[in-house]
């Protein structure tokens, strides 16, 4: 059939000539050709959808589906073709993540023109201008490149979740289709296996002394168990547990759960990246790092930290009056009764409020305002869509001065649970001291 072919191809478009000169791009071990190289096109079959090529340095004539080869051009335009591809020469990568796009443009927004699967293999063409892949509130590593899959589709891929190998040199290493081997990378895993990790947001509340236990908590963050094969990722919104079936070592190095959806990427002893593919077919990355402490100390030292604020006030009062904003009266259970507070209805207290309520100091000041004020009280009566915060002070017994508490309106809504600023119209409130 192929000698039939290759006549009749070569009797319509004459075998004495050529069209011209394309750059394979698509590495054929079984001729010995290599992507990058150039080579002669005699003929291009649109009815079979290949170009009738020669082997250089033989008389062999090959078929090759149109894909394989670049337009064939003149020699010395096929050069520069080839010279354009040179930096990637030999260059593949492995799909790490079932549903990558390959899209029209380097831009993540624009059109897919191809989901790769997981393992697939791609090859790299060169590197390319694009916008930053964003996660979260950071950007992703990695760049854009426009690759070429096994259909010959073209496009543009981001990097953050290829990995790259030497078609040549892989093959002598470890031999066709394996991947880096696990022992290269066995410290690294065992650090990972080795560690409780927990979410990157944790780092900054714990060196800035404000942490918030609405979402620092012991439950959350990523474990691996390679014992029993199993995995778990726990967040405020995300809660999953993946059973693993081995580990497959990637560039970088990056750590592959067989079985699961999910890819480890160690930055550092202390830090490292999990990424997957959500519900939606959007990639999404988690960070989560190492503590130097441990977490149950942490949550410990905070709770004290509050119960010690609400037993200095309660030790000051536990009752104190005002004549225009009422009497605020506290109970060791952390119960707090506020009655006769009308003046500060509505722009204050919402008109839905009732006289009972919690008090609690979850709240910090910034570096700015701290030295005006002890803290933060945050109230929530009972009936009220919002809680009140107010930044207060504690005023002493001196000579004849009347010890009590001075309270402000906080007005807008603490950032990361950090208030860095006063309310432009404050209401001032003191209280007495009763009794």
């Amino acid at each position: 059939m192929w000698a039939l072919l290759v006549g009749f191809l070569c009797l319509a478009a004459s075998c004495s000539g050529i069209l011209g000169y394309g750059v394979l791009l698509w590495t054929l071990p079984e001729q010995g050709l290599t992507d990058g190289d150039i080579v002669p096109v005699y003929v291009r079959s649109n009815i079979s959808r290949v170009y009738v090529i020669e082997v250089p340095g033989t008389k062999e004539k090959i078929e090759v589906p149109l894909w394989q080869v670049t337009e064939p051009e003149s020699r010395n335009k096929a050069r520069s073709t080839a010279a354009r591809f040179a930096a990637y020469k030999n260059q593949y990568a492995r799909v790490l993540m079932d549903g990558l796009p390959v899209r029209s443009h380097a831009v993540n927004t624009a059109r897919q023109v191809y989901r790769l699967r997981k393992t697939e293999v791609i090859k790299v063409l060169h590197e390319g201008k694009g916008e930053a892949v964003i996660a979260g509130n950071a950007p992703l590593d990695g760049a854009w490149f426009r690759v070429l899959t096994g259909d010959g589709t073209q496009g543009w891929c981001f990097s953050h979740y290829l990995q790259f190998f030497d078609y040549n040199r892989q093959h002598e290493l470890t031999g066709e289709g394996a991947s880096p081997t696990l022992a290269l990378y066995e410290d690294q895993l065992a650090l990972v296996f080795a560690k409780r990790w927990y979410p990157d947001y944790y780092l900054p509340m714990i060196v800035g002394n404000t942490i918030n236990l609405d979402t620092l908590r012991a439950e959350y963050g990523f474990t691996v168990d390679r014992k029993s094969g199993t995995v778990s990722i726990r967040l405020g919104d995300l809660d999953g547990t993946y059973s693993f079936t081995g580990i497959t070592a990637g560039a970088g190095p990056s750590f592959t759960l067989e079985g699961s959806p999910l890819i480890i990427i160690p930055r550092d002893e202390n830090f490292l990246t999990v990424s997957c593919v959500n519900d939606r077919g959007i990639p999404v990355s988690y960070n989560f790092v190492s503590l130097q402490e441990p977490i149950d100390r942490l949550i410990d030292r905070e709770t004290e930290r509050r119960k010690q604020l609400y037993d200095n006030l309660l030790a000051l009062g536990p009752e104190f009056t005002s004549n225009t904003y009422g009497t605020i009266r506290l109970s060791a259970e952390g119960v707090i009764q506020w009655i006769n507070y009308d003046a500060l209805v509505p722009y204050v207290i919402p008109t839905t409020a009732l006289s009972m309520g919690t008090a609690e100091f979850k709240y910090f000041l910034s570096d700015r305002i701290r030295t005006l004020y002890d803290g933060v009280l945050t109230i929530h009566l009972a009936g009220s869509p919002r809680e009140n915060n107010f930044f207060y002070h504690i005023i002493p017994a001196e000579d004849d001065a009347q010890p009590g508490l001075q309270l402000e309106s906080a007005g807008e809504a603490p950032q990361n649970t950090v208030f860095s600023t006063r309310s432009l119209n404050p209401e001032v409130m003191f209280f007495g001291k009763k009794g």
